[in-house]
């Protein structure tokens, strides 16, 4: 039981960095002008960040 809970829990934490990772390169791409002023959110960090 409490490996299980564990291991989701480090699910969730790993998700949750990959997308805070993703946000952080795309601000310093923009900081940077390597990249135009766009909607750069992906589907899959979208739901991770609202659920």
């Amino acid at each position: 039981m409490a490996r299980e809970v564990v291991a989701e829990v480090c699910d969730i934490v790993v998700e949750r960095g990959d997308g805070l990772a993703a946000a952080g390169i795309v601000g310093i791409m923009k900081k940077l002008g390597r990249i135009e002023n766009r909607n750069y959110k992906a589907s899959k960090f979208n739901n991770i960040m609202i659920s």
